[in-house]
Parts: structure tokens; C-alpha cells; sequence
């Protein structure tokens, strides 16, 4: 092959041929090689007559006759031409030879995949993986049985789904990485029941549903990608997953996707059993610039890994559980940039985020099990409300010349209100007795909504009793659970007609958390809210205190520019 006689090249391919049948490959192997070496003989009789005739200019017709011959051999394999190589190595046939074994156990596919790969389906994919050890964990090897590749592309390009190569989908403009590179990925990051699982870049989606499948039915798997075409793709190939593989939705946690930038990703938002912002596992799909790595890392916990193209090799970084981290170089690779938001962005993104927490309403907490501390149990005091059965105590109500008695329990309300629990434990001689009577200024609608807090932690609130209900639960001293209802209401109904009244109560009733909302809100809309009538008639100390988070909004911003430069 690589003598300078074309003649003897011919006898040594020859032989070369001969001897392969000897050769302890597989059939469809040793075809595979005999038909390049066949090639290889016709490739090599064309370059010796093509010099022979501009030596000795010998007739047309003869010269037509090899370039024939060569083109019915390319038709059986494809690029046959390509594999000419470069007269390197002069050790003879037996090195020759050995280059060609290699091609047939290291991916022969990748000379003849137009035709063979493809043809194995999904188990001849995870065959080819674990001869060339790509595969090593059962976990892993499962996961692209549970997975197999075909879901995961159009069904143009079905005929090439199990190709041993990066396969282009033009249509939404990414690739779908090789099998090999996605099994080494998943390998290194050394999956583990219950972790939970990111992957960015996610693409048709294949690799988050074997994250998926390694997280186990405990973790959870979020691909997200820049694309909303992309990011409904891998959802809808997913969805199909679940119709043909049963094997994943027995296995597999649930997958989700979103349309998000890393770098902008507000990670405490989402759902998770004990979402704490960061993953235990992280594998990114593009190759991440050195001066943002630290972004990544920073979405790990401790004891997680991140595997992730960094300049021109696949980089694996584990983060130890004091925090630090050691790095390894996996693989040698070429991926496409991550796409990067500007400095500004990420700065705006960080103080959108501080503030968004700032104006987010705590939720409503169940308190009524600790306020009861076992004396009896949550169902029973439920079904004592505005019930006679052991009553031993009234609320007396006149309205409308009417008198009413609404029937209460003093275990009950000693309880769940301050104010009753000083009445009953004191040594006065009220606290003997068995009847009282609201202020004047609450309905009795609203009392029954204020026991009914107490008896079952929920109460109609609504815009038109909200007020009243803030006041009469800080009359009796309730718990601060219907507070976080009446909260709630106001903050619906906030607009910049009416905030500047909404922060007015929020600091008249201490609700801490409403007062904070409500002034981040006036702060966005501070213009219009000025121009409001309540406005006017807000108490000194309370437009101070706008004014004081106004200034801390600034520090903020002074604050998140330092430091992002700093960790730049």
C-alpha cells in the first residue's frame, strides 16, 4: 500500500484480503474491510494509470476504463475515495493492515453509516458503545435503552437516527451530539437516585430523559434551551417517550422544560421538593467560556458534578462538601459557544431577582395544629364551629334591633387568641364569665368570618371585609394567619390609585410583609402613585420610609456592580 510501485501495492492489498478471511471478525466486519480494501486496490489503479497516461499519453479510451471501474466500486461504499492516506509510515504491509482493524473496531460505521449504522437500530448503538467502552454502568446503558434516539428526531431524518455521529437538524438549527459523547457525559457525572437533575442546551430532549431515568422516580430533570420551537420539541418528544417506552414512566422522574438562559435563570422558583437553587448534577451542551464557569459551578451543591465543554475538551468539575472543587479534562471535543448575556444584563437580571423577592406576599402558614398543641385534634374543633355542643361561652350581637348569639368554646378561643387566653387566665372576675359582646363597629358577618379563622384557619375574605377583618383580628389579638389572608386580598386589588392607602393600612396594622410589597410597587410606579389623592395624606414617617428603600435600591446596584466585577 505504501511502496512506491503501484504494482506491488496491488499484490499486497491482494494478499491483504486474502489473509482477512482468516481474521476472527464478524461477517458483516469482514465485509465491511474486504469492500475498503477492494476499494483502496481500484483507488490505487487509477492513480497508476492517470500517471501512466501523462508519461506516455496513452489513448482516451484506455484512461475511461479504471475511472468506470472506480465508480461502480464507490457506489458500494461511500467515500471510498477519502481514504487515501498520506504516505506516513513505511512499515510495511502489517502495519497497513492494522491501521484497518482499527478502523473496524474503533467506528467502521462512520465510513459506511449511510447504509449499515443506522440498520442496527438502538441495541446496535448501545453494542458498538460498550465494545468501545463508552458504556461502563448498567445505570447509564439502561438509560439509552429506556431512551432510544429515534423518539428524539423528525421524522425526516428517521433513517439516520441511530447513526454513530452528530446528526444535524437544520429545521431547528442545533445538533444532537454523537451517542458516544452523550454516554460519556452521563458516565462521569455518576448519577445516584433522588439527585436533581439540570441540563442546558437540552435540545431534542434525549439527554434530559436519561437524566431523567438515572434521577429515579425521587429526583427531577429541567432542560432548558433559548428556543421556544426547540423547547416544544423536546416536550413533545418526550410525551411520545411516555406512549412508546414504558419503561421510562416506570422508571423515570417527571421532565420539564423552560425557555431560559442559564446566565438569567431564577432557579428558587422552581419547583422542587427541597429546591434550595441549586443541582446535584448539571451537564451543559455548549462549550461554556472560561470567565463564566463559575456561574455553573455556583448551581451546584455540594458533593455535585458538572460536566461541560470548556474551550476544546469536555471539562468535569465536582464540587466537594466543604465547597471546594477539582477539575478534570474527560474528553478532547468541539462544541458550539454558549450563548452569553452582556455584563449589564446579568447585573439588571441579579437586581430584578433582589427585587422581586422584595415584593413577593409570603404565603398563608397553617398554624391552628401548633396553636392547639394536642389538647384535641384539628377535625374536631372544625366540626365545633357555630356549634352548641359544649358550648360554654356567647358572642351576644345587636343589628338591626335584633340580638343574635353566636356559640363559642373558651378552650378554643384561649387558644387561638391573645386576647382571650389573657381574659380566661386572669384573676379577674371576667374570666369567669360566659358571654361578651363585639364593639360596635363590627357586623356580625364579620365576627362569624373571625371565629371562623379561628375553628377552621380559612375565612371569606374579600375586598369589601378585608379592612374590617384586619381590625377586629387586632382587636382580639388572632393569630397572624388571617392577616396573611386579608394580605393577600389587598395586594390583588393593589393599583396606583389605591397603594398609597394599601401602604397607609399595611403600617397602621403592622402587616410587615404588605408594607414591603406595597412599596416596592410604589417605587416602580412612582410617578403615577405620586399624582394619586391618597398620596397627599400619608403620614411623614411613612413616605420616609419609601424614601429610605429608594436609596437601598441604589446601594443594590452599586453592590451588584462591584461584585459582579469582582468575580468576573
Amino acid at each position: 500500500f505504501f511502496c512506491p510501485s503501484g504494482g506491488v501495492r496491488r499484490q499486497r492489498l491482494g494478499s491483504m484480503a486474502r489473509r482477512l478471511r482468516t481474521v476472527a471478525f464478524s461477517e458483516d466486519e469482514r465485509e465491511a474491510t474486504l469492500r475498503i480494501v477492494r476499494a483502496l486496490m481500484v483507488t490505487d489503479s487509477q492513480t497508476e494509470s492517470a500517471s501512466e497516461t501523462e508519461e506516455e499519453d496513452e489513448s482516451e479510451e484506455e484512461a475511461e476504463e479504471p475511472s468506470r471501474e472506480q465508480d461502480s466500486e464507490d457506489e458500494l461504499i461511500p467515500g471510498a475515495h477519502a481514504l487515501m492516506l498520506p504516505p506516513a509510515d513505511h512499515s510495511g504491509i502489517e502495519s497497513t493492515m492494522q491501521n484497518i482493524f482499527s478502523l473496524v473496531h474503533s467506528g467502521i460505521d462512520s465510513f459506511t453509516s449511510s447504509y449499515a449504522s443506522s440498520a442496527l437500530g438502538n441495541e446496535g448503538v448501545i453494542s458498538q458503545l460498550k465494545r468501545r467502552k463508552f458504556l461502563v454502568s448498567e445505570q447509564v446503558e439502561e438509560s439509552f435503552r429506556t431512551c432510544p434516539r429515534d423518539v428524539f428526531v423528525p421524522d425526516s431524518q428517521k433513517a439516520v437516527s441511530y447513526d454513530m455521529s452528530p446528526l444535524r437538524l437544520t429545521e431547528y438549527e442545533f445538533n444532537i451530539s454523537a451517542p458516544d459523547v452523550y454516554a460519556n457525559a452521563l458516565e462521569v457525572l455518576e448519577f445516584k437516585e433522588g439527585d436533581r437533575f439540570l441540563d442546558i442546551g437540552s435540545g431534542c430532549g434525549q439527554l434530559t430523559a436519561m437524566g431523567a431515568v438515572l434521577c429515579g422516580k425521587t429526583g427531577s430533570a429541567l432542560g432548558i434551551d433559548l428556543s421556544e420551537k426547540t423547547v416544544s420539541f423536546a416536550r413533545s418528544n418526550v410525551e411520545k417517550l411516555k406512549v412508546e417506552s414504558p419503561r421510562f414512566v416506570e422508571k423515570a422522574c417527571d421532565v420539564e422544560f423552560m425557555i431560559a438562559n442559564v446566565f438569567l435563570l431564577d432557579v428558587e422558583s422552581l419547583p422542587s421538593k427541597d429546591n434550595d437553587g441549586r443541582f446535584d448534577k448539571i451537564h451543559c451542551g455548549a462549550s461554556c467560556p472560561p470567565s463564566r464557569l463559575n456561574a455553573l459551578v455556583a448551581l451546584l451543591r455540594p458533593g455535585g458534578s458538572l460536566v461541560t465543554p470548556c474551550g476544546k475538551v469536555m471539562l468535569l468539575t465536582k464540587k466537594h462538601m466543604n465547597g471546594s472543587t477539582t477539575q478534570k479534562n474527560v474528553a478532547a471535543v468541539i462544541y458550539g459557544p454558549l450563548i452569553v448575556p452582556s455584563d449589564l444584563e446579568v447585573i439588571m437580571h441579579m437586581y430584578r431577582l433582589s427585587i422581586g423577592k422584595a415584593s413577593r406576599l409570603e404565603g398563608h402558614k397553617t398554624m391552628i395544629e401548633a396553636d392547639l398543641n394536642g389538647m384535641v385534634s384539628v377535625e374536631k374543633v372544625r366540626d365545633l364551629f357555630m356549634s352548641h355542643e359544649g358550648s360554654d361561652f356567647t358572642f351576644v350581637v345587636e343589628e338591626n334591633g335584633m340580638e343574635y348569639k353566636i356559640p363559642a368554646h373558651k378552650a378554643v378561643l384561649s387558644s387561638r387568641s391573645g386576647h382571650f387566653r389573657a381574659l380566661f387566665n386572669s384573676n379577674m372576675k371576667d374570666c369567669v364569665c360566659a358571654s361578651t359582646t363585639p364593639p360596635e363597629e363590627y357586623s356580625r358577618a364579620d365576627l362569624i368570618e373571625c371565629l371562623r379563622y379561628m375553628y377552621t384557619e380559612t375565612a371569606n375574605v374579600n375586598v369589601e371585609n378585608c379592612v374590617q377583618l384586619l381590625r377586629l383580628s387586632k382587636f382580639y389579638d388572632v393569630s397572624s394567619g388571617i392577616f396573611r389572608l386579608c394580605e393577600e386580598v389587598l395586594y390583588s386589588s393593589l393599583d396606583t390609585s389605591n397603594a398609597a392607602s394599601i401602604l397607609h393600612l399595611s403600617n397602621w396594622y403592622s402587616c410587615e410583609n404588605l408594607k414591603n410589597c406595597t412599596t416596592q410597587f410604589i417605587l416602580d410606579n412612582l410617578d403615577e402613585v405620586r399624582r394619586s389623592e391618597d398620596w397627599g395624606h400619608l403620614d411623614r414617617d411613612v413616605v420616609e420610609d419609601v424614601l429610605i428603600e429608594a436609596s437601598k435600591r441604589n446601594n443594590m446596584i452599586i453592590h451588584l456592580i462591584n461584585s459582579f466585577g469582582q468575580s468576573a
